[in-house]
């Protein structure tokens, strides 16, 4: 009797736990443009080939990915975690706080948007890597920002001679730009970079 009344207060217990226990939150994709704000509880997902603008900004508590020749565009908002792309058509994030890291790799631009990766204004929590991207015009376009972590430029072609733009930045640890065809310029407005031992660590972007 004394194992039945046991058992029994253990199923309950249970029934309880899975009664409260909250929902997994799924992911979010996103294929169209918004013109009014998104909160997202979660990670957002652009599938491949797809189109997501938020025109008018985004709050996302997770991560944030790019899927094969897929464009992403979030004007103003936060991410809570990262942001990925990985052979996508382009990112762009204008006024945007990201908890986490922003990698972008293997991407190709768009007929719409030649370009790689356009940070703008923004704040990045985490690292900012722009690698191994092959567009017309501009590969990686880092402006007017803060990154708390490092800065990797590295390995990206524009097939129109553009170089990448490292400009007007406030860099917490290192930066260091490599392989890049053309080089990266700061059209003289200079950043300030806090982590490198010595600006021959820099490579390519020595004295931007």
């Amino acid at each position: 009797m004394k194992m039945n009344r046991f058992a029994v207060i253990a199923l309950a217990a249970l029934g309880a736990l899975l009664t409260t226990a909250p929902d997994a939150q799924a992911d979010t994709n996103c294929t169209e443009t918004f013109t009014t704000f998104q909160s997202i509880t979660g990670n957002l997902n652009v599938p491949n080939n797809a189109t997501c603008i938020l025109s008018a900004g985004a709050s996302v508590t997770g991560n944030t990915t790019v899927g094969n020749g897929a464009t992403l565009l979030i004007q103003s908002g936060t991410v809570a975690g990262n942001v990925q792309g990985n052979n996508c058509g382009f990112v762009g994030l204008i006024n945007v706080t990201v908890g986490g890291s922003v990698q972008i790799g293997n991407c190709r631009g768009t007929n719409s948007y030649p370009y790689a990766v356009i940070v703008d204004g923004s704040t990045i929590g985490g690292d900012f890597q722009c690698h191994n991207n092959t567009v017309d015009q501009y590969a990686c376009v880092l402006l007017l920002s803060h990154i708390i972590g490092n800065v990797q430029v590295m390995n990206n072609v524009s097939s129109l001679s553009f170089p990448p733009l490292i400009l007007g930045n406030r860099i917490a640890k290192n930066l260091q730009c490599q392989n890049n065809i053309a080089a990266p310029t700061n059209e003289s407005i200079p950043n300030t970079v806090s982590g490198n031992p010595n600006q021959s660590s820099e490579g390519q972007c020595k004295g931007l």
